[in-house]
């Protein structure tokens, strides 16, 4: 095979995408809203469930209607952060494959795999553990550095972490919550029910912390990594001017 006809890499071009970032910003800090919402609820459900183990262990009255607005309370929460958390993971993997077309087409170097890739390596198993963080990593900084910035290694290193924590717990907190069936009429099996349940709550506590703590610094990187294209792009005098070719870039 010559020179002439082995496969080229793909010539990706620069484009601002001032809106998806937008949406981007909104719907994290949306999930950040709804963690912090969810942690005093948590702390009330708690304290129904002392409540109610305790009127188990003492053949006390309780109330149903207390434990029917928790219920209720906590059903409607739970809906509404799945949907903000689809949305957004749907944006956010957006605009990593922009801003990968956007850091190669700027210059950057040495980053190891395609801006598919950096998407994909989410949903493969094992490797979604540390690639996607390699390929974030590779991207940021080297946007960062081209611009006379220090790579941002632990805020992208905490990020990681605390999604990986968060995303672990949550679906920990989710199995314990299924366990706790409240099927049984016995008193001992209740109670035991209860205990599963508060620690389903517990790990919800530690995942909204964790997944609030890596929402808020992916809206720090991905703010200072578009700050960092658009000087690149100034200073190579990239313009969005009409269709310009230097501009096209597949989405």
């Amino acid at each position: 095979m010559t020179a002439d006809s082995m496969p080229q890499p793909p010539n990706y071009g620069y484009r601002p995408v001032n809106n998806l970032v937008l949406w981007t910003y909104i719907l994290i800090a949306a999930n950040v809203v709804c963690y912090v919402v969810a942690l005093p609820l948590n702390a009330y459900v708690l304290s129904l469930m002392a409540a109610m183990k305790r009127a188990l262990q003492s053949d006390e009255y309780m109330d149903p209607a207390q434990y029917a607005w928790m219920d209720q309370a906590g059903s409607v929460l739970m809906v509404a952060s799945i949907m903000l958390f689809v949305l957004s993971a749907i944006l956010v993997a957006c605009w990593i494959n922009r801003a990968h077309k956007n850091a190669r087409a700027l210059g950057v170097k040495d980053i190891r795999y395609s801006p598919a890739m950096a998407v994909g390596s989410f949903f493969i198993p094992i490797v979604s553990l540390f690639m996607p963080y390699q390929l974030m990593k590779q991207m940021v900084s080297g946007s960062l550095v081209l611009t006379g910035e220090a790579a941002p290694r632990a805020s992208l290193l905490v990020w990681w972490v605390a999604y990986l924590v968060g995303s672990f717990s949550n679906r920990i907190s989710a199995f314990m919550a299924q366990k706790a069936t409240f099927e049984s009429q016995e008193i001992a099996q209740l109670i035991a029910d209860i205990d599963k349940s508060v620690i389903a709550v517990h790990l919800e506590n530690i995942a909204c912390i964790c997944l609030g703590i890596s929402a808020g610094l992916l809206f720090v990187l991905i703010r200072r990594t578009e700050r960092a294209h658009g000087q690149l792009a100034a200073q190579q005098g990239l313009r969005l001017i009409g269709h310009n070719a230097c501009l096209r870039g597949h989405f």
